[in-house]
């Protein structure tokens, strides 16, 4: 029986990638296909865009714990849940 298995909204890492810097990123890239159809190769596209874009680099760590699995990597299946949901009761119970 198989109690968790990875998690699909950071694939298994535990952490994910801030939006504010994956919005960032998909600034560059863009800066950096406009300068590359004007002409410059691909290495002087990408430093020129750096240059330009560094200043609104966002103000935030670039990853964060994962909201799904809370940073583990890994979310509990039904039969884990099940499981989870069984101990906590009794926990409780226990509590007070």
């Amino acid at each position: 029986m198989k109690y968790e298995k990875p998690c699909t909204a950071c694939n298994g890492s535990g952490a994910v990638i801030s939006t504010a810097w994956t919005v960032f990123f998909e600034r560059v890239d863009k800066i950096k296909k406009k300068y590359i159809a004007e002409g410059l190769s691909s290495l002087k596209a990408d430093e020129k865009a750096w240059e330009e874009i560094r200043p609104s680099e966002p103000n935030e760590p670039m990853e964060h714990d994962c909201d799904e699995c809370e940073g583990r990597g890994m979310v509990p299946t039904e039969e884990g849940r099940q499981i989870l949901e069984f101990v906590e009761k009794y926990l409780a119970d226990n509590a007070t």
